[in-house]
């Protein structure tokens, strides 16, 4: 049932874009757990979380219109988001979180959440597509 309903709800096209973002969100995050060098480990984190957002996004509609949605939830701070609309905000912002953080150590942080969110994009791609 759950594959039937997720065919109704992503067409082939966003299906495609939401299944290439994973991939690459993959290879960034296999690329930065085996570099040696932090800054690239930040990099290649982030970078791996924005395509993991972007394949949400895919799955959920169109990513231009999520992302001024999700922009516009940042930065009115709803009092009464609902939970998918606050989910897509608290990425959003640990993204800007971890791409401004100044000091390296803390930036390695991003290593680690970046396999949380790894997770919870698996989840839900998986449930929609």
């Amino acid at each position: 049932m759950a594959t039937y309903v997720g065919r109704l709800l992503i067409d082939e096209y966003r299906k495609t874009w939401a299944l290439r973002y994973l991939r690459e969100a993959k290879a960034d995050l296999a690329a930065a757990e085996t570099s040696p060098i932090a800054s690239t480990r930040v990099h290649l984190s982030l970078l791996a979380m924005r395509k993991m957002q972007t394949a949400i996004y895919y799955c959920l509609g169109d990513p231009s219109s999520l992302s001024f949605l999700v922009a516009t939830a940042l930065s009115e701070e709803a009092k009464d988001p609902d939970a998918p609309l606050d989910f897509l905000a608290q990425v959003e912002w640990l993204i800007q979180i971890r791409s401004v953080k100044a000091n390296v150590s803390e930036k390695e942080d991003a290593l680690t959440e970046a396999k949380q969110l790894m997770k919870m994009t698996l989840t839900i791609v998986n449930a929609i597509i």
